[in-house]
């Protein structure tokens, strides 16, 4: 008897061999052309984050010949194995075509929805002792050593496309890089012209940027071709948006959500003219009790987008935010499996700290001369003030004099020094040869691929689940309930059978017993050379 996690073999191999469902089975063929050797080490992988493993070093606490059963062996590969398939991986310099091609399947098969792109960035903080450049941090609201995803999620918040840059990067430069990639991406996976310039680009207010604005409209190559429509929040409006009079509100949208209740929400549309843009579209909102507004900013017009569309969608931006906090908590995408550090090409340049101390002390002896001329100025105006204590006796005018010469010569020989350094130089110069790093994030990509898809995989499971479960709200609570249920693998007369405990909950039980015959129809096969049938049940 051997105990595993419930539907285990499901998601795995499904994930990579087998057409267990059918919206991945295009998917399933993209890492193959990678990894044609690694079987086994792939599932372990895909394993990893599935079954909760927070590192690879928490894949020792998996007992290999219990393990072994869902990856096709006899025995899971050891934490030696893994370790050295993800070393090829980074090798093979191909993360950024694994996760294009997953990408395209995810539009191919209708996971993820054409239409709307939600681009935010998530910091991951780096806590090692390399030197390596430095991001801001927006929970801490302060810098720090690190790197930056940026995840794309569609309309429904399905995460289906990501890049993981270096923290010298920021959003303003890699939304250009994300659009042209995800339309490059769309006209593979079949998506129309039409429906290819229709694009609606979604992000908060680091987005903010009057260059980002006229690059989207096509106005950085003069009158040219419009990239993307774009919503974003407006910066610097508070102001603005609070004299606007109460009774100018007339116009109101039903703001509907997901679980919760939906909201009135009362706004109104004018224009605003924004520096080094020109007229920009505005719509204004107010909400809540306290009646709170805010400004949206939009490049679409009426008949392109309408005013209630656009509030729905940036005001719906929070779906995003849940689905990086989702991916952090549950998948661990802040997790790297080792940090491989490589030099870079050209050290950037930084300011010389030569400079630094020369100025520091050129500040101090313009102190110095400003006192001096206050002690002369005592003696010519003869207002000395005899009540204050000195530390030192009062000196003579031709006293103080000779010090105001000799600071000024001082300030006149700092300021030589500092015509002869340059203001920045290179970092390892600086540094007394310390070269700065950066990461190589092969292996990450590598295994966030893996866990955007376990996470995608988890809510096909769960949209299956809504046919037999009537509870919307529950419906994770009950996918998990489901996945990580224990059971029982049995092979008997050609065909291996996993039974899973029976729940005494009788709604979870039933929507359970209907998951499995909806899995039983999709004809899964293990993962071995055997391919033997798998039928799920409940015990």
């Amino acid at each position: 008897m051997v105990i595993i996690i419930g539907f285990g073999i499901h998601p795995l191999s499904g994930a990579w061999e087998i057409e267990l469902i059918e919206r991945f089975r295009l998917c399933l063929q993209v890492c193959s052309c990678y990894f044609l050797h690694e079987n086994s080490s792939r599932i372990a992988q895909s394993g990893l984050d599935l079954f909760g493993f927070r590192s690879l070093e928490d894949f020792k606490r998996a007992y290999p010949e219990e393990f072994g059963v869902l990856v096709g062996r006899t025995q899971s590969p050891s934490l030696f194995t893994l370790r050295r398939f993800l070393h090829r991986v980074r090798e093979l310099g191909k993360g950024e075509a694994l996760i294009e091609a997953f990408a395209q399947s995810y539009l191919q098969s209708g996971l993820a929805q054409w239409g709307v792109m939600y681009i935010d960035g998530h910091f991951m903080p780096y806590y090692g002792m390399f030197p390596i450049t430095k991001g801001w941090h927006g929970v801490r609201q302060a810098p720090m050593k690190g790197s930056y995803n940026f995840l794309v999620v569609d309309e429904r918040f399905t995460p289906w496309l990501f890049l993981i840059r270096s923290s010298s990067e920021d959003l303003l430069q890699k939304i250009p890089e994300l659009i042209e990639k995800a339309k490059r991406l769309g006209e593979q996976a079949g998506v129309s012209r039409e429906r290819l310039e229709q694009l609606i680009v979604v992000f908060d207010r680091e987005g903010y940027s009057a260059e980002l604005y006229r690059y989207l409209d096509g106005r950085d190559q003069g009158e040219g071709k419009r990239r993307a429509l774009f919503i974003s929040w407006a910066k610097y409006s508070d102001k603005w948006v609070n004299d606007l009079a109460e009774e100018q509100f007339t116009q109101g949208a039903c703001l509907t959500h997901q679980i919760q209740e939906s909201e009135e929400i009362r706004y109104l549309e004018t224009e605003r003219a924004m520096s080094k843009y020109g007229k920009i579209r505005a719509i204004v909102i107010q909400s809540g009790e306290d009646k709170q507004r805010s400004a949206i900013y939009t490049n679409g017009s009426q008949e392109e987008i309408g005013a209630e569309r656009s509030v729905q969608l940036i005001c719906g931006r929070w779906g995003e935010e849940n689905a990086i906090k989702e991916l952090r908590h549950k998948h661990l995408i802040n997790y790297t499996p080792g940090y491989v550090m490589e030099e870079l090409e050209k050290q950037p340049l930084v300011t010389n700290p030569e400079v630094t101390k020369l100025k520091q002390k050129r500040a101090g002896l313009v102190s110095e001369l400003n006192r001096l001329k206050v002690d002369l100025a005592n003696h010519v105006l003869k207002k000395r003030d005899q009540k204050q204590k000195r530390r030192r006796p009062a000196r003579s005018r031709a006293e103080v004099l000779a010090d105001i010469t000799v600071t000024e010569s001082a300030i006149l020989l700092t300021d030589q020094e500092l015509a002869q350094f340059s203001t920045e130089v290179p970092f390892d110069e600086a540094h007394r040869g310390e070269k700065l790093l950066r990461l190589n994030h092969e292996k990450k990509r590598f295994l966030d691929s893996i866990k955007v898809f376990v996470c995608n995989l988890r809510a096909e499971v769960g949209r299956m689940l809504l046919k037999h479960y009537d509870w919307k709200k529950e419906v994770w609570p009950a996918v998990s309930m489901i996945v990580e249920r224990g059971g029982f693998v049995k092979l008997e007369e050609g065909q291996l059978q996993v039974t899973l405990r029976r729940f005494k909950d009788r709604e979870i039980d039933y929507a359970a017993r209907h998951l499995c015959e909806d899995l039983n129809a999709m004809s899964p096969v293990t993962l071995d050379r055997f391919h033997f049938p798998i039928r799920y049940q409940i015990q």
